[in-house]
């Protein structure tokens, strides 16, 4: 009775994991056959787009940066950044706590280096959430706005660690003029063969930043924000600010940025996935952020448990469903919540696949057999064979998105990545779990807590050093601002 019972269960469980697994399977698909169906997909800039992005007269953008524990790197970013990015009329507000020192030093040297970099140091001890510290610049910009008599036009999100493309602020300027969120690509820095956890990031973001954001900003479901290369109408900003007790963030989750997104949704306001890229002698380069992710398995574990707490949990606590689904748009919008905050059943769907498939392979290494019931029931044989295809099939879809950003040797070890991948997210979603479950028992707000931020080598580095050795006095080059 004893071997009945465990059969029988092995069997329910199979049946149940093998199910779900062919429904999310067919929820990507979707995915798939609107991308296919209505040809979504990157858009190449003809020389009449550049011509008409270059022709626009540029609005005044202020970029928001928190920084947390940054002086290794941020001096770099901005020094890099100033240097690469192809417009003038913008100003840099980087955020820092009072009690870290070096960071404000660091913050502060850019100051006097740069006209447009400004000191925002925040009026509590760090780290708070990194949405307290964004609300502080957001105060700190309407201060200067107030006493340089000027309104900025555009707020855009960036992170310590980003490389942000020479074009990008001239395709936001350009794209603002139909919308009032916008939300462009952000890719992982290409890296070595052997760094398979940095390696997963430029899968899953190659995925969902060619395709998945595509398909959503065409069906209307509401564009999250990614944090980085997210830009905001002063229209949009000002209701939040309305709304929302004068905070633009929400600070009480730990994906604030993702929280925008949807609210600039929800609002009524036009949103966008902008996804673009210039073409010489066959290279395709991308309009995009570019940043190096986390390189080990436990920092990645922390960054996406995260990022499933936020979204899944306190997403679904803070934003809940959609009413009036008749309608298309609020349809979609709580499909593609849907699709956010499936990630919590995926991980004991995947661990309980894996360890089926282990077990079934241990029977049949001791027995010479597989368990009866894979064997007397075909339909058993039909659903494996479904999973499979899936399997193969979404494979397939990212080997080929992956090449379209990174070229063919990327994709040469997808497959160990895609396990790789699955088993991070499985132990995110299950770290994502316990901590909800640890504050809901004490109380406790989840913390905020950053993952380590790197930069490439030389990545501003030159400009650095002559910054250091120049004695002409600040840059100029913002005044156009003011």
């Amino acid at each position: 009775m004893e071997f009945l019972s465990l059969d029988t269960l092995l069997f329910s469980l199979t049946v149940v994991v093998l199910c779900v697994i062919i429904i999310f399977a067919l929820d990507d698909l979707f995915i798939d056959l609107v991308a296919l169906v209505c040809g979504l997909k990157p858009k190449k800039l003809s020389n009449q787009d550049l011509k008409n992005i270059h022709g626009e007269a540029q609005r005044r953008v202020a970029i928001m940066i928190a920084n947390w524990h940054e002086d290794e790197i941020i001096e770099r970013m901005i020094h890099g950044n100033i240097d690469r990015i192809d417009y003038h009329n913008y100003h840099i507000f980087l955020g820092v706590y009072p009690n870290d020192i070096k960071t404000l030093e660091a913050a502060t040297r850019l100051s006097l280096t740069y006209l447009n970099v400004h000191v925002v140091v925040n009026t509590r001890l760090g780290p708070t959430s990194k949405g307290q510290l964004l609300n502080q610049i957001v105060h700190q910009i309407l201060a200067f706005e107030y006493t340089k008599n000027i309104l900025f036009d555009i707020l855009l999100l960036q992170d310590s660690e980003d490389l942000i493309h020479p074009l990008a602020l001239k395709l936001i300027n350009f794209k603002m003029l139909e919308n009032d969120f916008l939300q462009t690509p952000v890719f992982c820095l290409p890296c070595s063969w052997r760094d398979f956890t940095r390696g997963t990031y430029i899968d899953e973001f190659a995925e969902s930043h060619t395709r998945n954001l595509l398909v959503r900003s065409y069906l209307g479901g509401g564009i999250p924000s990614a944090g980085v290369g997210t830009a905001m109408s002063r229209l949009f900003v000002a209701e939040m600010l309305k709304i929302q007790n004068y905070q633009l963030l929400n600070e009480d989750t730990l994906t604030e940025d993702y929280h925008l997104g949807i609210l600039a949704h929800r609002l009524g306001y036009d949103s966008e996935f902008v996804c673009y890229y210039t073409q010489e002698q066959g290279e395709k380069d991308y309009i995009a952020t570019r940043e190096y992710f986390p390189s080990s398995i436990k920092s990645s574990v922390m960054q996406k448990s995260r990022w499933t707490l936020g979204i899944c949990v306190q997403g679904y606590l803070n934003l809940k469903w959609s009413p009036l689904i008749s309608y298309r748009k609020k349809f979609f919008e709580n499909y593609f919540l849907w699709r956010d905050r499936r990630g919590l059943v995926n991980a004991p769907v995947l661990l309980s696949s894996y360890i089926l498939t282990l077990f079934y392979f241990f029977h049949y290494l001791v027995l010479s057999t597989w368990p009866s019931f894979l064997q007397d029931y075909l339909w058993i044989d039909i659903l494996f064979a479904w999973s499979l295809f899936f399997m193969l099939n979404r494979l397939f879809q990212r080997a080929r998105l992956v090449q379209s950003v990174y070229g063919f040797e990327a994709i040469l070890f997808i497959l160990p990545r895609w396990f790789l991948g699955n088993y991070i997210n499985t132990l995110a979603s299950f770290k994502a779990l316990r901590q909800s479950l640890s504050s809901l028992r004490t109380g406790e707000k989840p913390a905020w807590i950053k993952t380590e931020h790197e930069l490439p080598s030389l990545f501003g580095l030159e400009s650095a050093q002559e910054k250091r050795l120049s004695s002409d006095g600040p840059d100029r080059r913002a005044e156009v601002g003011l």
